[in-house]
């Protein structure tokens, strides 16, 4: 029994010195960090149609956005979208175009100023009408754009810490 007291207690005494030196050698484990704050913008949900234009950006998504049928969403050059967690663009069977350009690209992000990959859902496409995408920037998705039984141009755009997919195309 006085062996394995002794055991133990070199152990703590081991443990004890490795805290100390690693404290004193400024390695102390950061406990204070606040959680991730929401960025700020103009908020939209729901169901959307015509343009977003750069002079109300940036936007801060709080709901699902969604193109119905025969509706048309165009983002300008330059536009910022902050999708907030669990939201996402939805075209069904509506347009999307994506108008951004070399030196204004769309971007397409968390709405949180640390972001996660999978922070948000992403852009879900489908139907017959031509999704035109150019020059976005999305980041931190879970699938940054899937099409489904759909079709889409796309050119000249960055896809980043996505937790599932980069672009995902199914029966398209």
């Amino acid at each position: 029994a006085d062996t394995t007291a002794a055991k133990v207690d070199s152990a703590a005494t081991q443990t004890a010195a490795v805290n100390a030196d690693s404290a004193a050698a400024g390695f102390v484990a950061d406990t204070t960090t606040p959680p991730p704050s929401l960025l700020e913008g103009t908020e939209i949900s729901g169901a959307i149609h015509g343009f977003l234009k750069t002079d109300q950006s940036p936007y801060l998504v709080t709901g699902d956005l969604s193109v119905a049928p025969n509706a048309t969403l165009v983002i300008e050059p330059g536009v910022v979208l902050y999708f907030k967690t669990g939201t996402g663009l939805y075209v069904n069977k509506g347009q999307l175009v994506i108008a951004g350009s070399k030196t204004s690209p769309v971007q397409m992000r968390s709405a949180f100023d640390r972001p996660r990959s999978g922070d948000w859902k992403g852009v879900f496409i489908t139907g017959d009408e031509r999704a035109e995408i150019r020059n976005l920037q999305i980041s931190d998705a879970e699938v940054a754009i899937a099409v489904e039984n759909g079709s889409m141009d796309l050119q000249s755009t960055s896809v980043e810490n996505t937790s599932v997919r980069g672009v995902f195309a199914r029966n398209s």
